[in-house]
């Protein structure tokens, strides 16, 4: 069976990253008294090193003829990727963030500007766009204050986690966020990226490749975390997204936990159902970066071993040079017709609350 023209799917990608164009432009949305705060930012120092395929983070040709950083002009966006991919809805992750302080009444305000920022030059220009909401991670009540002040926008469909936590996420620090991410019906979206905790198991990365290649690590950990702290008991509709983390580390984790589960079980009285059936009710897992085994067959195989065909969602990672393209992802040759099409397009439907009409092919 041929593979079907992806054009023709109606795609929904849940993970498109949008920019400013110059660090002024989020001088209108932000008060007057935080700009000489903001002018004084400075982005911390880089410790990723060596070789990669692309200088910094982006594609080569992703940058606007205009001037501006990639992802910064909707015009772009659409010529080279929503238009010619039939993206029917994506879902657009600014990372200005990374850099931001990520707790107090400056991280609340700048997240805040971003937001606003969001809706007026993004969200309302196009119907195919949907964002996330930014929030300072390590404070969670004025997280959670400015989720409930912008959760109305229904344009905005998940809340985004974008750095390193500092503490595993199960801590009761982060509770806050979550209450009102439930009480409003949004998923909580866990991006890996940051400077706040640190990207692997030893530490700050020296090469690109160790960033790179150990992002499922903090996966891992904030997984474990959550399924253990008891979030789901105390918010049984409560759900994450872990996005840019691939599939390939969930299938052995959740047979560890299972098994751990199995020989402790008296040390979680609140645990009453196995690990993996926690993960199955509450997790929804992002393609990029897809694991591609060199043998084919064993990319169906890793999603046997999954048993998440209808909790895994398709992203690009638009503009990264290491971005997924819709032609070539998931070939229905190997993963079958309906499952392709099913991790496309319809799941995003149901982890995002998007209408039924969004992403049916035109």
């Amino acid at each position: 069976m041929p593979t079907p023209d992806p054009r023709q799917l109606g795609i929904i990608d849940c993970d498109i990253h949008n920019a400013m164009a110059s660090k002024d432009v989020l001088r209108a949305y932000l008060a007057q008294r935080w700009h000489v705060y903001y002018d004084h930012l400075r982005v911390p120092g880089r410790v990723q090193l060596g070789a990669r395929p692309q200088p910094d983070f982006f594609r080569r040709d992703a940058f606007p003829p205009s001037g501006g950083a990639p992802g910064s002009d909707l015009t772009v966006l659409c010529e080279q990727y929503l238009d010619p991919f039939n993206v029917r809805a994506g879902v657009l992750s600014p990372l200005d963030p990374i850099f931001w302080p990520t707790s107090g009444d400056l991280s609340l305000a700048l997240n805040a500007a971003l937001n606003d920022w969001m809706v007026a030059e993004w969200l309302s220009q196009d119907d195919r766009l949907y964002g996330a909401i930014s929030v300072p991670l390590e404070d969670g009540a004025r997280a959670a204050e400015e989720i409930a002040r912008v959760a109305g926008e229904p344009r905005f469909v998940m809340v985004l986690l974008l750095v390193t936590s500092r503490e595993p996420l199960g801590s009761t620090k982060y509770w806050p966020i979550y209450e009102v991410a439930a009480a409003h019906g949004l998923p909580v979206a866990v991006h890996v990226a940051g400077f706040s905790g640190t990207a692997t198991a030893t530490g700050y990365p020296t090469y690109h490749a160790e960033s790179h290649l150990t992002m499922v690590m903090p996966y891992v950990a904030q997984t474990t975390s959550l399924v253990y702290s008891g979030v789901f008991d105390r918010w049984p509709t409560l759900q994450f997204v872990m996005e840019e983390g691939g599939l390939g580390w969930l299938p052995p984790l959740m047979w560890r936990l299972d098994r751990a589960w199995n020989s402790m079980r008296d040390d979680y009285p609140h645990l009453k159902v196995p690990p993996s059936q926690v993960i199955r009710e509450h997790f929804w897992l992002t393609t990029q970066p897809l694991d591609e085994p060199e043998e084919p067959a064993f990319l169906s195989q890793l999603l046997d071993q999954l048993g998440m065909d209808e909790r895994i969602l398709f992203a690009s990672d638009y503009p990264h040079w290491d971005f997924d393209n819709p032609d070539r992802v998931l070939p229905a040759a190997l993963v079958g017709r309906e499952r392709r099409e099913q991790i496309m397009t319809r799941n995003a439907r149901g982890a995002l609350r998007l209408p039924e009409e969004v992403g049916v092919a035109r």
